[in-house]
């Protein structure tokens, strides 16, 4: 029987800071910062609350409504040279005012996107027709050879080339897999003809199989990760030490351009372990001696050198080395390479005029490598153990723009066409890899590289803690800046401060009046749950971004337990988004995502076509699913060859101000604090629109930015 305290989580259909990233499983110890947790097993846990379902069993989804982009050729072009109209289905506002108005503003307060109700513009004969009243347009520049291009796709994945093709496209939303519905084929010459067709959906994929998965999302296969030739394991001595898999080449490349050693740059982000403190004022346990005798020392010996501890104080603690340390005798072993193209930023962000809508992500996410700590037992020569501790770093790719980013998705999948990880393989995965950790890949962050974030999971004394560094500093308000030498502490996003207990009333608060009402439920709830929010460094006068997140709470609830589905989304949209949840309960995981065994559920699903199913633990009538491979395998072909790229005019700034004095009003609906000095309204005067369009063309044009057809979607809370 389920106890009040094992349902007491919430989850969230978007993703999480740690959610992806290798986690370390618990320890068999338990927990000292949570005795209750170190009595309640995982395995137990887990099984309690979760289970198994084929995806072909989710409800059936007609591919119109599920289609949320269409294009039409304009009769007449625009004075920009924009010759389509791009329709968008967005969401309800978060303002219910908002909801009537002809015209919404989404995007960048510096460069706002200006959308009129499809309707409105059918009405005026601007447009022939509208794909329904949820719909606004966008005016863009469209190259119908785009069309060309994405049926020469569909022919490639028709041939096999991939594998076998299926027409099943699973929906997801957010990170949860809602229906099954199937796409349709490009119609090459829609365009040319002036009729409205659908875009977003792929004609074909290829069926999702784990061995595609293990080639072009999460390779962990032996023959990469204890690659001879590009990878070094210091316990078994086996390898090439400095591979470009290893992690003593990832720390050289990092390190340069910071005034030091590859050994002294990790030797200070480890350090960070003895200072007993986070960012944020967050209190961090010292782990002085786990880490002298897990990591420091194995790696001394290692090195040839003797390591020692000082400890004139207990606060005030160092360590010293009779020699130089060797990087490549470092204790960390690769346990999978990840792409995380779906991790994608966006061009404009949910900004001050966010509403629930933000650009399409056109940069190409994230390239992860997964390190654990591996050291000789002491208790069986010539084996090796496998410490709770990872290390997970993750680089941004540093290519932008619609076809750019279309390539690099197409390299990936390039990788499905080898049936072995042959020399071939491994050297164009290669080829792939050190195009993005390499010094210099990006000459604007500090030390010119790439890297994100390094994302640390551990429990080497049975205290579970995850820790984020980067090459930036961070301000009182949250603000990252690049900056060069070592790693430094950052705050771990969209979680909440350690110290603050799950139900807590601050925390509590914040979801009660920030995160709910900014949510957009469906009916049935779990057919539809979204929210857009951040977590910010303080809240009501507090510390609230957590300079770490700790094992316990393994959730976050409220207080009192939410009773509208509202209520409910909103807890579930921000347990799961934080690095406690979706490395516990909210996504049925015991820690670790990514182990050298296995991978868990969450990203799984439990195979493929299969989807896991987790009971909500604060509500345990309520069952969330996920299936989040399957969901990157989709969002990786749609990326390859189902997005067309298409052409974005920014328009002068000061039509805004004219809009204001056309109709008094702007329809902006912030997802955060929105602009000051503004009169916020809908516009529902079609007279209104029609001075506004009259008005958009006395503009000057700022520029063109290349975007996917489908740069107009929900903004979602999402972390890694």
């Amino acid at each position: 029987m389920m106890t009040n305290r094992t349902r007491r989580t919430s989850v969230k259909s978007a993703l999480v800071l740690c959610a992806i990233a290798s986690g370390i499983g618990c320890s068999s110890q338990g927990t000292h910062e949570s005795s209750e947790d170190a009595r309640e097993t995982v395995v137990e846990r887990q099984s309690e609350l979760t289970t198994n379902v084929p995806l072909a069993q989710l409800p059936k989804v007609d591919p119109q409504s599920a289609t949320n982009t269409f294009m039409q050729a304009l009769g007449t072009p625009t004075k920009f040279g924009e010759n389509a109209a791009l329709y968008a289905r967005l969401p309800p506002t978060r303002n219910r005012e908002l909801n009537a108005s002809l015209v919404r503003i989404v995007g960048n307060p510096q460069d706002p996107l200006v959308l009129f109700k499809s309707d409105a513009l059918d009405a005026l004969g601007v447009t022939k027709g509208s794909p329904g009243p949820d719909f606004f347009t966008a005016f863009v520049k469209f190259d119908p050879k785009e069309l060309d291009a994405r049926a020469a796709g569909d022919a490639l994945i028709e041939r096999g080339t991939f594998g076998d093709a299926t027409a099943q496209d699973i929906v997801f939303n957010g990170r949860h897999p809602v229906g099954t519905t199937t796409g349709f084929k490009t119609d090459t010459q829609a365009f040319a003809l002036g009729t409205r067709f659908r875009m977003g959906l792929c004609a074909l994929r290829p069926a999702s199989t784990e061995a595609a998965w293990g080639r072009s999302l999460l390779i962990r296969s032996p023959d990469i990760v204890k690659d001879p030739s590009r990878t070094w394991d210091q316990c078994l001595g086996t390898g090439t030490r400095g591979g470009v898999w290893s992690f003593g080449h990832l720390m050289r490349e990092l390190s340069q351009g910071s005034g030091l050693s590859a050994e002294d740059f990790a030797l200070s982000w480890l350090n960070k372990w003895v200072t007993g403190s986070a960012p944020n004022g967050d209190p961090l346990t010292p782990k002085v001696f786990e880490m002298f005798s897990n990591i420091i020392q194995p790696w001394a010996t290692a090195s040839g050198v003797t390591a020692s501890l000082s400890c004139p104080v207990a606060t005030s603690c160092s360590f010293t080395f009779s020699g130089p340390l060797n990087i490549d005798a470092a204790p960390f072993r690769l346990l999978a390479i990840v792409n995380r193209i779906d991790l994608g930023s966006t061009s404009h962000g949910s900004g001050g005029y966010g509403g629930g809508v933000t650009d399409e992500p056109t940069d190409a996410g994230e390239l992860r490598f997964i390190f654990d700590v591996s050291i000789p037992s002491t208790t069986s020569p010539g084996t090796c153990l496998s410490m709770p501790f990872s290390a997970i770093l993750e680089y941004g790719v540093p290519i932008s723009g619609c076809s750019n980013v279309r390539s690099w998705a197409r390299r990936w999948t390039h990788l499905n066409t080898y049936t072995a990880f042959d020399a071939s393989y491994r050297s164009e995965l290669e080829g792939i890899t050190e195009s993005v950790v390499l010094h210099g890949a990006a000459p604007t962050k500090g030390n010119q590289s790439a890297l994100n974030q390094l994302r640390v999971i551990e429990n080497i004394d049975a205290s579970f803690q995850m820790l984020e560094f980067a090459l930036a500093t961070e301000s009182a308000s949250g603000v990252s800046t690049p900056a060069s030498g070592a790693l430094r502490g950052h705050t771990v996003a969209l979680t909440p401060a350690a110290n603050l207990p799950s139900g807590s009333t601050l925390v509590s608060d914040f979801i009660r009046n920030v995160v709910t009402p900014g949510t957009v439920v469906g009916t049935p709830l779990t057919s539809h749950c979204e929210a857009s929010y951040t977590v910010p460094m303080s809240y009501l006068g507090s510390a609230f971004r957590g300079g770490r997140a700790r094992m316990s709470p393994g959730f976050w609830s409220t207080s009192p337990a939410p009773a509208t589905d509202a209520e409910i989304c909103g807890r579930h949209q921000f347990s799961l988004n934080t690095c406690n949840g979706c490395h516990r309960f909210d996504a049925g995981t015991a820690f670790r995502h990514v182990t050298d065994v296995g991978i868990s559920g969450f990203l799984s699903g439990g195979g493929a076509g299969m989807a896991f199913a987790v009971s909500d633990p604060q509500v345990s009538s309520v069952t969330w699913t996920f299936a989040d491979l399957e969901r990157r395998y989709q969002r990786l072909y749609d990326i390859a060859y189902c997005a067309s790229c298409t052409g974005r005019v920014s328009v002068d700034a000061s039509f805004l101000e004219g809009i204001q004095r056309i109709a008094g009003v702007l329809p902006i609906d912030p997802g955060d604090p929105g602009p000051k000095g503004i009169n916020v309204g809908p516009i529902t005067e079609l007279a209104q629109v029609k001075q506004i369009i009259a008005l958009r063309n006395t503009m000057a044009a700022r520029g063109v930015t290349q975007v996917p057809v489908s740069f107009i979607r929900k903004t979602e809370a999402f972390s890694h």
